[in-house]
């Protein structure tokens, strides 16, 4: 095709067509899903889902995590996941040390409101029961709640096959006109109809939410109906 620095990274688009086709012609009654850490646009087509790949486990790593899946959705590739709790972790003491706990509990809250919710690490045991009886007994909590918004992920699964949507929805997508929803770095849309502010900080008791303006948001839990004209 040309020079090989420059279309190199054609390479996981071919790689995954030829996944697909191959599927696709042994099985055509089956959808087909790949899960790849590369990636090349246009490559949804093919049925993909991208991993952030072999990533390290602090804050600011899980930061990150957050700002390249909004990055990435909004490129057009709607099915993005990230190894909850890192890849590389901090070895055996993860199971036993509650500053890894913190930010592996906050992690996995927001992977409840990733496109896939998948949790993975290096040389690592990631079954919840593991980490103790109270972090088993939270992550039960978000495993069910991830089981409760099925239906709903479902349907923003149908919009991005319908209407060429994302489910990974950055504010500037639906609140374009609101400056300071623009602003929040690490607020998003899950879907058209969840705003989801993950806490990004540790030793966090309480955590901010801005709602954008001109439109009335309820409180998941309580129903409780709020009219969006400050900071929540």
């Amino acid at each position: 095709m040309g020079i090989g620095e420059f279309y190199r990274l054609t390479y996981p688009f071919f790689v995954s067509k030829a996944v697909y086709e191959g599927q696709r012609a042994t099985n055509p009654d089956k959808r087909v899903v790949i899960l790849t850490r590369s990636a090349f646009p246009g490559q949804q087509r093919f049925g993909t889902i991208n991993w952030s790949g072999d990533i390290g486990w602090d804050w600011d790593a899980y930061r990150r995590q957050i700002v390249a899946g909004l990055n990435y959705s909004i490129s057009g590739m709607p099915y993005w996941t990230t190894d909850i709790g890192g890849f590389f972790r901090p070895g055996s003491s993860q199971y036993s040390d509650p500053k890894y706990h913190d930010i592996l509990m906050r992690w996995f809250q927001w992977g409840v409101f990733s496109p896939i919710f998948r949790m993975h690490g290096y040389q690592s045991e990631t079954e919840p029961w593991k980490y103790g009886e109270k972090i088993e007994s939270n992550m039960r909590d978000l495993m069910n709640l991830r089981y409760q918004l099925l239906p709903y992920i479902y349907s923003q699964s149908w919009e991005i096959s319908k209407n060429n949507s994302i489910i990974m929805r950055p504010m500037i997508m639906d609140f374009q006109e609101d400056k300071k929803a623009i602003e929040q770095a690490y607020q998003y849309m899950f879907g058209k109809s969840i705003l989801v502010t993950p806490v990004v900080k540790p030793n966090a008791e309480n955590w901010n939410v801005y709602l954008p303006k001109g439109c009335f948001w309820y409180d998941f839990y309580t129903d409780k109906k709020i009219r969006a004209e400050k900071p929540f």
